[in-house]
This record gives C-alpha cells, structure tokens and sequence, in this order.
C-alpha cells in the first residue's frame, strides 16, 4: 500500500522487507567474494550438488581436507561481506550455514553460463 501511495505521490519507495534479502549496492561484488578463485567456485558447486560434510567437498573437487577447513571459515566471512545488511546465516557450525546458502541458491552456483564466466 505505501508503495502505491509513493508512485501515486511520484515518490521514491524503498520496502524494507525486500531491501534486507538484497545485497548491498555499496557492498563487495559476487566476484569479489563468492566467485572469487577457481577453488572457492568448486567448493560452492560441490555444496550446490549435495556434499554436506569435509569428506564430501573432498571428494568432489580434489581439495585437501585441511585446505577445506580454512576455506570455509574464508568462505563464511566472504559470504557475511557480501550480504552486509543481513544477517549472518551461521550460528557455531559455518559449514552447515553455507550448505544451507548453497542448496537455497543451488541453480544459481551450478548454471552454465556462471560456469563459463567462471570455470
């Protein structure tokens, strides 16, 4: 209602509810932290594609089991960075929060054409 109230008004309308789930224009870029490094992206695609412990990213991408480990807590912070205005989707276990980011957002981490643009 105050959206078409703002049109009608030829105002601007920012929705609040909408502006929290939207990244932050003055923020990171998709580039600049979830897509950054080929090994970031594998480690993204293996979550996308179901691994849900250490031993699955394993498994899929070739990554020594320590590398993952770092990779996560880097992973996790890069995700934060980017969604500056929202919350942080992790409590204690980042990893679980990550796989949760990643199958929410799975079509997206596995399309062709983000595959091309970044292999």
């Amino acid at each position: 209602m105050r959206a078409i109230q703002a049109a009608a008004d030829n105002k601007d309308h920012i929705d609040e509810d909408i502006q929290v789930k939207m990244p932050f224009t003055q923020g990171p870029t998709l580039e600049e932290t979830l897509l950054r490094g080929e090994s970031r992206r594998a480690f993204w695609r293996s979550l996308a594609l179901g691994a849900l412990c250490r031993q699955d990213i394993v498994e899929v991408t070739g990554i020594g089991y320590g590398y993952v480990g770092q990779l996560t807590t880097q992973i996790a912070e890069d995700l934060v960075r980017f969604r500056s205005n929202a919350a942080s989707p992790m409590g204690r276990n980042k990893l679980n929060g990550l796989i949760s980011y990643a199958n929410k957002y799975s079509e997206f981490f596995l399309d062709d054409a983000v595959r091309r643009l970044y292999p």
